[in-house]
């Protein structure tokens, strides 16, 4: 009802789109499946970081 809520209010104010992240690890699996649950899809996408610090 959360994400239902979220979607109407993101519609109402034109929105096209959501996007939501996660980590691929097993314990964000249930955050995983509940996204997919409500709709979405998921994107291959790459994201690179560097440590500046050492």
């Amino acid at each position: 009802m959360l994400m239902e809520h979220a979607f109407q209010r993101g519609r109402k104010a034109g929105m096209r789109m959501v996007l939501v992240g996660t980590g691929d690890d097993p314990g964000h699996e249930p955050s995983g499946r509940t996204s997919e649950a409500a709709g979405f899809q998921r994107w291959p996408v790459a994201r690179y970081c560097k440590d500046l610090s050492s």
